[in-house]
């Protein structure tokens, strides 16, 4: 079976952001294990950072989350600035003076406007720099003997068209797909960004020899999307899945000095509450969490809900709401930039998490609160049902009552057997190392069926049958085989 000689690993946008959430997350997991699974498979991996006329290896893996480039830190920096004043002016917008709200609001669209000029700016200034920066001997070349494994962001920082020019030397491509939500649930999603992906996800297809969801559910909507788009590469391309980890290990030496005042009254009050997890985006179903917890705090349910998560894109009005229910009294805290010692500590401490999305590509969060033996109640939208199985409450997405409904019963429960923080045990939860491993062995399974069907002659008509349930027990979805993509 024909095995690539190096494994190249896209990580452009995450060394360029210097992040550690989301994908991000997921990049660092899989490259800062690059010696290790080298060692297991006896094949060379090399993580690797697009840049002006091709791919240049990364030496040092503690740069992709320590040390960004210059425009990386730039980027950081103004992103912080965004939350920080997209909070202060979310807080106006709620205030008694009609006056002061409008203004607020106004102030609020047009700063969303200036810090989508200033990503556009920051773009054409690293094209500019890079069409004069001096020429550099020392990129990686590509064989057909090689495999990229495209894992970061294809849409940033122009990795996608690095990797288009790199391709004339024929390196069999696989590209990790994390969700289609901007082509198939638009109307969550930023429109400018919706532009951007609906033009670049249809080129990262045609790169690509295969594609590799993070869920079943996320490799059966790109299935459907080749089908009726691209049906020439379902004739050749090849579909799989892996799961993501959840071994969240923080840093101990990143402790902050001190716990904000709120945070330490509320973990030291000993007391239950409720955690949400991720941006403040339409399609996390924040809107009617707060409505349920609403409906819950009138019943005199006083429990605290906490929301973690960025300020996102279309949520001036779940922001608002939530100013307005604090300051009528209600226990509700909402925090946008959280260091991962406090988030995990966050996690532990709370009674139950609770996640009411409408739509995601796998739920990490959701997964890193039942590694810790958290109690989970989500939407049952299909992903969550896949990547949680029995191990979660589900409710019906969208539905304030449905919700409310589920909580209430988690809270009449605590009351009868007392509130702990003690988790409870829950197997098969994947650790990184497992899920890293998985997915380099279903790259090289790609590689080997491509090169195997260059060589006869013959199309590939199967992609590997791997990840099944012995592989990853975590729930009775996995024991179906990835499919083939259909041809339209």
């Amino acid at each position: 079976m024909p095995v690539p000689k190096i494994i190249y690993i896209d990580c452009t946008a995450t060394y360029n952001s210097g992040l550690n959430t989301g994908i991000q997350r997921v990049v660092n997991n899989v490259t800062t294990r690059a010696i290790g699974l080298s060692q297991d498979f006896g094949v060379e991996i090399i993580p690797v950072v697009a840049v002006s006329g091709g791919f240049k290896k990364l030496n040092d893996m503690v740069v992709i989350s320590r040390q960004p480039s210059t425009l990386g830190g730039i980027r950081k920096k103004l992103s912080t600035l965004k939350q920080r004043i997209s909070k202060l002016l979310w807080e106006a917008s709620a205030s008694s003076s009609p006056l002061v709200a409008l203004l607020a609001q106004k102030t609020y669209a047009g700063f969303r406007t200036l810090a989508f000029l200033l990503r556009r700016l920051l773009k054409i200034f690293r094209s500019v720099r890079l069409v004069f920066s001096k020429h550099d001997e020392h990129y990686e070349v590509f064989t057909s003997d090689d495999l990229l494994l495209i894992l970061d962001s294809f849409w940033t920082y122009d990795a996608l068209d690095v990797a288009e020019k790199s391709n004339d030397s024929k390196p069999v491509v696989v590209s990790v797909i994390y969700d289609l939500i901007p082509i198939t649930h638009p109307q969550y999603c930023d429109q400018e960004f919706v532009k951007s992906f609906a033009l670049l996800f249809p080129r990262i297809v045609e790169l690509s020899d295969g594609l590799i969801g993070i869920s079943q559910t996320v490799q059966k909507s790109v299935g459907d999307y080749v089908a009726q788009h691209c049906p020439n590469w379902a004739h050749r391309g090849m579909l799989d899945f892996f799961y993501l980890g959840a071994d969240f290990k923080v840093n101990t030496l990143s402790q902050p000095d001190q716990l904000s005042p709120d945070i330490a009254a509320l973990v030291g009050s000993n007391s239950p509450f409720f955690l949400a997890v991720g941006t403040v985006e339409p399609r996390k179903g924040y809107g009617y969490l707060l409505d349920g917890f609403e409906i819950l705090w009138r019943q005199s349910n006083a429990h605290p809900l906490v929301i973690v998560g960025k300020v996102g894109w279309l949520c001036s009005d779940v922001l608002k709401r939530a100013q307005e229910l604090k300051r009528s009294g209600r226990p509700l805290l909402m925090l946008h930039d959280v260091d991962d010692y406090t988030l995990d500590l966050l996690y532990k401490k709370s009674a139950a998490v609770i996640f009411p999305s409408f739509i995601e590509g796998f739920g990490l969060p959701l997964v890193e609160a039942l590694v810790r033996g958290k109690q989970v109640l989500a939407s049952n939208i299909e992903v969550f049902e896949e990547i949680g199985g029995a191990n979660v409450s589900y409710f019906k997405a969208g539905s304030t009552e449905s919700l409310a409904q589920s909580v209430g019963e988690f809270i009449s429960a605590l009351s009868k057997s007392g509130y702990s923080a003690e988790t409870r045990i829950i197997n098969g939860a994947i650790s990184w190392d497992e899920s890293a491993h998985t997915l380099i062995q279903k790259s090289i399974n790609i590689f080997s069926k491509i090169n195997s069907a260059k060589f006869s002659g013959n199309i590939p008509v199967a992609p590997p049958v791997i990840g099944s349930a012995q592989e990853i027990p975590r729930s009775k979805t996995q024991t179906e085989s990835p499919e083939r993509c259909p041809a339209s």
